[in-house]
């Protein structure tokens, strides 16, 4: 336990959590100002976007596209070329932002053939993970985004603070000084 005014040190304390991406880490060296205060890890969630592609004769799905990636990402793909079907739906892309929950999208084809065959499909993963440290830990609710570790609070900011202050009374006797002595 580290004691206020004392240096603390957390690198390498973030946890690895499958289907989960740390997006945002505490502070992890510093200055304590108080005893204990919260660290907040924050992680984003591996999600699905899932493009059905139906037939809108038959109603049946000729194609599934998976676009894995994590809650903030950015997707985009352009709209699938099926042989013997045009789309109805008018777009020339698909593109959003992942969320936390599966999104579905269903585009309707209308085609000149049958489709006798099982559906098609498709895997995109967009997710770009990171090296994470090895450990890893349990999530007791699946929807939880954090992971919290009780460290000391940072002075940092009060120590920038502090020295700007005394950088800009230094510079304002400086200059008083100064002009007393062109007097």
């Amino acid at each position: 336990e580290v004691q206020a005014g004392q240096n603390y040190n957390i690198r390498n304390k973030a946890k690895h959590i499958d289907n989960y991406r740390l997006v945002q880490k505490p502070n992890e060296t510093g200055t304590a100002m108080q005893e204990d205060f919260d660290a907040v890890y924050y992680y984003s969630k591996k999600s699905t976007v899932v493009i059905n592609v139906i037939d809108v004769e038959t109603n049946e799905i000729i194609k599934t596209i998976n676009i894995t990636g994590y809650a903030g990402d950015n997707y985009g793909i352009d709209i699938p070329t099926i042989d013997g079907y045009e789309c109805q739906d008018g777009n020339t892309d698909i593109s959003g932002i992942i969320t936390n929950n599966t999104k579905t999208i269903t585009l309707h084809y209308k085609g000149e053939k049958q489709n006798n065959n099982p559906p098609e499909e498709e895997t995109i993963d967009i997710s770009e993970d990171e090296n994470y440290p090895e450990e890893e830990i349990e999530l007791q609710n699946e929807d939880a985004t954090t992971a919290k570790t009780i460290l000391p609070q940072t002075g940092e900011t009060s120590a920038i603070i502090v020295t700007i202050v005394v950088c800009i009374t230094s510079f304002g006797i400086f200059a008083f000084i100064k002009q007393r002595e062109d007097k």
